[in-house]
């Protein structure tokens, strides 16, 4: 069960870093535009 929950875990984690990179982008883009 633990095997699971901790897959899980990873699994969000990995898909929170891949959406903070265009974030990052747009945030990064927007500091240079000001």
């Amino acid at each position: 069960m633990k095997i699971i929950i901790l897959t899980l875990t990873m699994l969000l984690f990995t898909a929170c870093s891949v959406l903070m990179v265009p974030v990052k982008a747009v945030t990064t883009a927007v500091d240079v535009a000001l």
